[in-house]
């Protein structure tokens, strides 16, 4: 949490937002564990008060750092004139969503890859985001997706 606050004291908005995306993608084994964690995390959070709580927190602060990021990007003008805290909900969701694919199987055993999840985060932004045209990938380049 503390790299994902630092990171969003900088200058570029649209760089920070990649840059925590980053973060997120369970590419190593070290990131795939966190995410395991994470994940028993909900589980008890579903059947415990008290870690719901905390749970509930930790949510408020990281969708809070988000938003912050996405408002700075619209102050700088490379985001879109959008609502901070609904687009910060939406991107952590679709964060959780993939990532919560991509570590429910080994990579290279045809779950979804760090790759595309990383893939599909980053055109969020494009598509959602920002304040340029979508970036549209070379017609000869081929998909992430399996």
């Amino acid at each position: 949490m503390r790299r994902a606050a630092r990171l969003a004291e900088a200058d570029d908005a649209l760089e920070e937002l990649r840059q925590l995306i980053d973060l997120q993608v369970p590419d190593s084994t070290q990131q795939r564990h966190q995410w395991l964690v994470w994940m028993d995390l909900w589980s008890e959070a579903a059947r415990s008060t008290a870690i719901g709580q905390l749970h509930a927190a930790f949510y408020r602060e990281w969708r809070r750092t988000i938003a912050e990021v996405i408002r700075r990007g619209i102050g700088q003008g490379v985001f879109r004139d959008v609502d901070p805290e609904f687009s910060a909900l939406r991107l952590t969701a679709l964060i959780d969503g993939f990532a919560t694919q991509v570590v429910a199987t080994a990579p290279g055993e045809g779950g979804t890859s760090a790759e595309v999840m990383r893939t599909a985060c980053l055109a969020y932004l494009d598509t959602e985001l920002s304040a340029q045209p979508p970036h549209r990938p070379d017609e000869t380049r081929s998909s992430p997706f399996p």
